[in-house]
C-alpha cells in the first residue's frame, strides 16, 4: 500500500503486495518468498524498515481426489443397479434423477485441475449426503409378523417342568445346578419373546435352544435307572429288591438316593413314595 500527501497518509495496517502466480500441472514443492529491503519516506524523508521477519514459505501440494473419485464410482453402481418404480424395492425416478445430478455434480470438481482441496471435500461431502438421500427414499418392502407362538408355547411347558421340579439329591429330584441351568434358559427365550426387533429366525433359534435346554434338564433327573427321565416301575422294582438293606450295607450307595426320609433304610415308606411317583406320573400324562 501507498499513499500521496499528508491528507492520504496511512494511519491503519493492510496489504503491502499481493503475490499471484501460475503452476504447471502436477508441479508440487515448496517456494520460499521474503522481502529483502523496504523503505519507507514521508515528506522526502527516507528510512528502511525492519524486513528480518518478512518472509513466507508457500507450500505447493497436488489436492488429492482419491476419496472423490471412489465414492463417485460407488454412487454410479448404485444408481445403475437401481430400479425405479412404485414396487417395493424400487427407487421414484426423482430419486434417482437427484442422484445422478449429484454425481454430475462430483464429476465436475473431480475433473477440474484447478479446483482446490477444499473444494473436493465440500463436493465429496455432498455426494455421501445425497447417496445417504437416495437409500432412504426405497419404497419399503412390507415387513411380516414374527410369529411367537412356538416359542410361548416352548416357554410355558419348560415354565410348567422348572416349577414341578424338586431340587436335592434324592430319586425323583433335580440337581439344584440342574434347575438353575434350565431358568437360565427360560429367561433368555422370554428375552426373545418380549423384544420387538427379533427376527423370526431368533424366535426360531430360542425355540430350538430352550427345547434342547430342557432335553437336557430332564435327563439330569435322579433316579435308581441310569439314563431315564421319570420315574418308573423298574425303580421300584430295584427299591423292592434292597427292601430292608441299611446305610451300613456294603451296597447302600445304589440305592441311597432312594431314601426319602433319610431314615437309614429302605423302608415300606420309600416304596411306597416311589410308587406314589409313579402313579403321579401316569395322572400327569
Amino acid at each position: 500500500m501507498a499513499s500521496t500527501g499528508q491528507e492520504n497518509a496511512v494511519s491503519e495496517d493492510g496489504e503491502l503486495l499481493k503475490l499471484r502466480g501460475t503452476l504447471k500441472a502436477g508441479v508440487s514443492g515448496s517456494a520460499a518468498v521474503s522481502v529483502s529491503a523496504f523503505n519507507i519516506s514521508a515528506d522526502g524523508n527516507s528510512s528502511p524498515a525492519n524486513t528480518d521477519s518478512a518472509a513466507l514459505q508457500i507450500q505447493i501440494a497436488t489436492a488429492d481426489r482419491a476419496a472423490l473419485f471412489a465414492a463417485i464410482g460407488e454412487a454410479q453402481k448404485l444408481a445403475d443397479q437401481a430400479v425405479t418404480g412404485t414396487e417395493p424395492g424400487q427407487y421414484p425416478a426423482s430419486a434417482k434423477t437427484a442422484l445422478l445430478s449429484s454425481i454430475s455434480d462430483a464429476k465436475r470438481v473431480a475433473d477440474d485441475a484447478a479446483a482446490t482441496q477444499k473444494a473436493i471435500d465440500d463436493a465429496l461431502t455432498a455426494l455421501k449426503a445425497a447417496v445417504s438421500t437416495f437409500k432412504n427414499a426405497v419404497i419399503p418392502v412390507p415387513s411380516v409378523p414374527v410369529d411367537k407362538s412356538a416359542l410361548t408355547s416352548a416357554i410355558a411347558s419348560a415354565q410348567s417342568i422348572y416349577d414341578r421340579a424338586v431340587a436335592g439329591d434324592k430319586v425323583g429330584h433335580y440337581p439344584a445346578a440342574a434347575k438353575a441351568e434350565l431358568l437360565s434358559a427360560i429367561q433368555a427365550a422370554n428375552a426373545v419373546k418380549g423384544s420387538s426387533t427379533a427376527t423370526q429366525n431368533q424366535v426360531d433359534s430360542a425355540a430350538a435352544a430352550l427345547g434342547s435346554a430342557v432335553t437336557t434338564f430332564q435327563k439330569k433327573l435322579i433316579t435308581l435307572v441310569p439314563g431315564a427321565v421319570q420315574i418308573t416301575v423298574q425303580d421300584l422294582s430295584i427299591l423292592a429288591k434292597y427292601y430292608g438293606i441299611q446305610s451300613t450295607d456294603p451296597n447302600w450307595s445304589r440305592v441311597a438316593p432312594a431314601d426319602l426320609f433319610s431314615e437309614g433304610e429302605i423302608s415300606i415308606r420309600s416304596l411306597a413314595a416311589v410308587a406314589q411317583m409313579i402313579i403321579g406320573s401316569w395322572y400327569a400324562k
